[in-house]
């Protein structure tokens, strides 16, 4: 897909985070679509729009990845990025059993959020593997990566 045309959906509640992640996304020349809220992102699934989903975690009426499920069997080749403030061990675990495409612990830099998106545009119809199949930290799959560099005490043990 030419990520020119790609469409993305960003659920973030925090108002100053979405219109910066917003405004940094339709800079790459990406249509880009937001809500504050889980029910609003559903919305926007319902409707068939969006080619990328980034979405907060903790969102105020629910959390993304108990939602992602139900995006997923919606919309199965959607690649979903999931950021979260709340970078533990536990939710990145959590957002990899869930098959996210990437977690991006908050803070981070507007370039890696832009380089996740990239990633994830180029994915678009190329087969990718289930949340079961997906390879894990052992397999050394891509999410592995990020997480080793996430979470570099886990590798030193």
């Amino acid at each position: 897909m030419n990520s020119r045309s790609a469409h993305i959906l960003v659920a973030e509640d925090d108002k100053s985070v979405r219109l910066v992640v917003q405004q940094a996304l339709a800079r790459q020349g990406y249509t880009v679509q937001s809500s504050g809220t889980a029910a609003g992102l559903w919305k926007l699934i319902e409707s068939g729009r969006g080619d990328v989903l980034i979405s907060d975690i903790a969102l105020p009426d629910g959390d993304a990845l108990d939602l992602l499920p139900r995006i997923q069997q919606h919309r199965p080749d959607m690649p979903v990025i999931v950021m979260s403030a709340r970078s533990t061990l536990l939710t990145a675990v959590k957002a990899q059993q869930t098959g996210v495409f990437e977690y991006l612990p908050k803070p981070f830099e507007l370039r890696s959020l832009v380089e996740a998106t990239e990633r994830a545009v180029g994915s678009i119809g190329q087969s990718r593997p289930t949340a079961q199949a997906q390879p894990g930290v052992e397999e050394g799959g891509y999410f592995s990566s990020t997480f080793s560099d996430t979470y570099p005490q886990l590798y030193t043990i």
